[in-house]
Order: C-alpha cells, then sequence, then structure tokens
C-alpha cells in the first residue's frame, strides 16, 4: 500500500500521462515488482522504468504491443518516457 502511494505522489508530481497510470497499475499488480522513475531536468522530462525479476518475464504494459515482437517479449527493462507538463 506505502508502494502504491509513493508511485502515484511521485507520478502526480511529475505530471505524468494517463499511460504512466496505466503502467503503475499492471507494474503494481506484480508481485513483487521492480520500477524507478528517472528525471531530466534539462530536457524537462522523466521516466518510468520497469524491470523484470530474474527469471520471470515483464508485466503485460499498456501499449506495448506495438511495439516489435523481440522489445515487447524478450526485454528485461523497459522504459516508459514523457515530457513534464505534457499529456503525451
Amino acid at each position: 500500500a506505502a508502494q502504491r502511494r509513493a508511485a502515484e505522489r511521485t507520478a502526480a508530481a511529475l505530471e505524468a500521462p494517463p499511460l504512466v497510470h496505466d503502467w503503475l497499475e499492471a507494474i503494481l499488480a506484480a508481485s513483487p515488482p521492480i520500477f524507478g522513475f528517472g528525471v531530466d531536468r534539462d530536457a524537462a522530462a522523466a521516466k518510468l522504468y520497469v524491470q523484470a525479476r530474474p527469471g520471470a518475464p515483464l508485466p503485460p504494459l499498456p501499449a506495448t504491443q506495438a511495439m516489435p515482437p523481440v522489445v515487447a517479449q524478450g526485454s528485461r527493462t523497459l522504459a516508459l518516457e514523457w515530457r513534464v507538463g505534457s499529456d503525451a
């Protein structure tokens, strides 16, 4: 519960678009998730990083179906980047 609240507060502070919140829902449903946020102040951008646990696949994440199959199914780490203050 504390991890969820912290993730939601961080996403809100970084003005994350709806897709970031969708990813967080998927990540937090995994047991236990590995994820973190990053910020590039100079570019006014933020990222949500997701890493698979050893021996486990990444959780199904919204919008990754549009990625090439090797990326969507074989990656151990993915990141979602957005401009702070943008809806995209």
